[in-house]
């Protein structure tokens, strides 16, 4: 999605990529990083993202 968007001309300045290796595709892991991604775009704060 990273990629896409910086294709399609979105500003590289806007977007940010966090990789967890050892995330997985599943609910229970994305219940588990709702609130940081919830604070990184509601609120445009990624310092929790960034640990």
């Amino acid at each position: 999605m990273y990629n896409c968007l910086k294709e399609m001309g979105y500003p590289e300045d806007k977007l940010v990529l966090h990789f967890n290796e050892t995330g997985v595709h599943r609910g229970d892991y994305w219940c588990s990083v709702f609130s940081e991604f919830l604070t990184a775009t509601v609120f445009q704060r990624i310092e929790t993202l960034q640990q």
